[in-house]
């Protein structure tokens, strides 16, 4: 009784809503339910009244870990600092309320403090991610205490234990150089940091304004051209990349300074052999809203070939294995077919089609040219087979590729970045890719071609990458595709995580509770180490469950001239939709206060759409009244919907299934169809079992 007593005398009365229920089950709901709709305060209201009616040693803490979460992101550090305390005062220690105490004191700029916070929480837990959690942020005091060297230094602890946390250590690793004025040292750990995260775009925000900085003109241009391409309504990223382009490109053709893919000679030297599937159209050069025009662009078939136009019909016989250009000169308004001589063979202002003479033979694109940007468009040279048409305007061509299904498929997966060792991953990946492709068939993007070659569908870039493991798994499944059991088109992803929204479970293993805690722990839990996705090489978690710390400056430097809310003070989640996405967001700024509608803005405000997935958390770290980061965590790479890429290679390789029973893993009510008579009896007795 005493206890109870003693408890209950620690906590004020809160200042408590009558439109509040009275038992405390009710509260908590409606407490929860609050904080749910981005109502903070009303939440915060309640979760205090319920610390102060409670007198249960567990009841005290779990609301205490969700008002403390509440007032911490909110800024209001003192009163979460105080509730802490009091927990404290009654001889009840937690390990994440110290924690919490920790990013109080640190926005109260009690660094000190802070950081004897932080350095406790390991003597109170054995959870490894909580204990590096808070290593993490003891080294983020050391800016204040001991400078950005003995940062560093700390930060190293996280940097070699830790897998789950290397590349935001990594980064700040390299912040920390960047500010003690040592930028090559800084410059190594970033690219470290893209090593161990490719899509952690601040990493390369800050690498490219180091090359800036340091004078490397040509890197610098490169990293902004990139960060424009992935971020294309950022105006510092343009005014960046035109600003650099004097100092670093002496070529007439920059684009030829850039990642894109070069080749000199057609790979193949004579026919693909390659099932041929359906004919399909593709629009090269093409998003899902654009089909962009080139200037020009060489050419070099591995046959005789023929050019036929719109109106005079055959005009051209070409020779294999010579070099043709196809150029628009603008000031005639012709377009001009010239051979390896220099001669014109060809002028016309028809529309026209190159046909190579023999079937399954290849057309190498060289070097095309565009007179203006195209975001989101892979400009490598492609080698291709089938017909090449070109359409012609008085702004350029417009070029779509007839060719086969199968040898669509094959060019993707053989490109794809996933592993080539395992037949029967590859099989499902090649099944369900052709499922993709062909669904294309009956919902063209445009009235000319099936399916654009970008990553808006399904980048395409040729068949000169053709693997000779995915080429044989397209062969071995040739004809079969899903049916059913996905939604209006089925998509892949990188890594799910531990379990596709769609539901498919990869023994993911964390338990999600729909609280402020529940919430922060989810998100900064590793997976099971027996998650199907999770990568061999632990350098790469961060495909399965990422970190990364966005600067307000940048978010600032995307929004503001659509959101116009000034230098940016605080930044929170307030809605989710039923796949757990965040959905909403409300952005606190010197100018204004603005809120942010819908999954794909929430991620495209952020960071330009570029987070690994739209899965994931967000926590200011305030420093008094502003935020000094945000700190993103996230779970999976990609829309995490039907196919888990890397969940499918660890099912064949380490549990021996085949690829129809991976499909069935991922879309249990899907069918396979055009499978060999023995496999599909197999399978409809499955779906009648279910």
């Amino acid at each position: 009784m005493r206890a109870k007593v003693f408890l209950a005398a620690l906590f004020f009365c809160p200042c408590y809503s009558a439109a509040l229920p009275s038992e405390p089950s009710s509260v908590y709901k409606e407490a929860v339910n609050s904080w749910k709709d981005g109502r903070f305060d009303d939440s915060i209201e309640a979760y205090k009244y319920l610390v102060y009616i409670s007198t249960g040693e567990k009841e005290l803490i779990t609301y205490t870990r969700d008002l403390a979460i509440l007032l911490n992101d909110t800024g209001r550090a003192a009163t979460a600092k105080l509730y802490i305390e009091k927990i404290e005062a009654a001889g009840m220690d937690d390990a994440f309320l110290k924690y919490e105490k920790g990013i109080a004191l640190y926005g109260l700029k009690k660094f000190y403090e802070a950081k004897r916070a932080f350095n406790e929480v390991p003597l109170l837990t054995s959870d490894e991610d909580m204990i590096y959690k808070a290593r993490f942020m003891a080294a983020m005091t050391e800016y204040e205490l001991g400078g950005p060297l003995k940062a560093a230094e700390e930060f190293q602890t996280v940097y070699q234990k830790y897998p789950y946390l290397l590349a935001p250590a990594s980064y700040m690793i390299a912040d920390a150089y960047e500010k003690a004025k040592k930028r090559s040292v800084s410059v190594n750990f970033l690219k470290e940091t893209l090593i161990y995260d490719s899509r952690n775009i601040q990493a390369l925000i800050k690498t490219a304004k180091l090359y800036e900085e340091t004078g490397y003109y040509l890197s610098a241009w490169q990293s902004f051209y990139t960060l424009s391409e992935l971020d294309p309504q950022n105006r510092y990223f343009l005014n960046a990349k035109k600003r650099l382009l004097k100092n670093a490109a002496r070529e007439k053709n920059p684009d030829n300074l850039l990642y894109w893919t070069r080749l000199s000679w057609p790979v193949h030297q004579g026919k693909v052999q390659i099932p041929e599937g359906k004919k399909m159209r593709v629009g090269l050069f093409s998003s899902a809203k654009t089909h962009y025009e080139t200037e020009g662009f060489d050419f070099i078939s591995n046959s005789d070939f023929e050019v036929f136009d719109s109106k005079l019909g055959k005009v051209f016989s070409g020779k294999k294995n010579f070099q043709y250009s196809l150029n628009y000169v603008f000031k005639d308004r012709i377009f001009e077919l010239k051979d390896n001589t220099g001669a014109r063979v060809y002028t016309t202002r028809q529309n026209f089609t190159i046909v190579p003479s023999e079937k399954k033979n290849v057309i190498l694109i060289k070097t095309p040219r565009f007179p203006y940007e195209t975001p989101g468009i892979n400009k490598s040279d492609r080698e291709l087979t089938g017909f090449l048409e070109i359409y012609v305007s008085t702004t350029g061509m417009r070029l779509i590729n007839e060719t086969y299904s199968e040898h669509i498929v094959t060019g993707i997966l053989s490109r794809m970045d996933v592993p080539k060792d395992n037949m029967e991953f590859l099989k499902a990946a090649a099944v369900a890719l052709r499922t993709a492709v062909e669904d294309y068939l009956p919902n063209s993007l445009s009235s000319k071609y099936d399916i654009c070659d970008s990553e808006d569908c399904m980048e395409y870039i040729g068949l000169q990458f053709e693997n000779p493991s995915a080429a044989k798994a397209v062969e071995s499944t040739e004809g079969q595709r899903l049916n059913g059991g996905y939604g209006e088109k089925l998509t892949f992803h990188r890594a799910c995580g531990g379990k596709t929204i769609s539901g498919a479970d990869d023994l993911d293993g964390r338990v999600l509770e729909m609280t402020p805690w529940g919430i922060e722990r989810f998100f900064s839990a590793a997976p099971s180490r027996q998650t199907y996705c999770l990568p061999e090489d632990s350098t790469l978690f961060s495909e399965t469950a990422w970190t990364i710390l966005l600067e307000p400056y940048w978010i600032e430097e995307r929004i503001n001239s659509r959101y116009p809310v000034g230098k940016i003070k605080n930044i929170l989640i307030t809605k989710r939709d039923e796949k757990l996405r965040p959905s909403a967001l409300k952005i606190t700024g010197t100018a204004a206060d603005v809120s942010v509608e819908g999954v794909k803005e929430v991620n495209d405000v952020l960071a330009g759409g570029n987070l690994r997935s739209q899965l994931f958390t967000l926590r200011p770290l305030l420093k008094g009244d502003k935020a000094v980061y945000f700190i993103v965590k996230g779970i999976g790479t990609g829309d995490l919907q039907d196919i888990c890429l890397a969940g499918a290679y660890g099912l064949a390789k380490h549990h021996g299934f085949s690829y129809d029973r991976i499909l069935s893993h991922y879309l249990p009510n899907a069918k396979i169809t055009g499978l060999p008579a023995k496999k599909a009896a197999k399978q409809n007795q499955k779906l009648k079992n279910k």
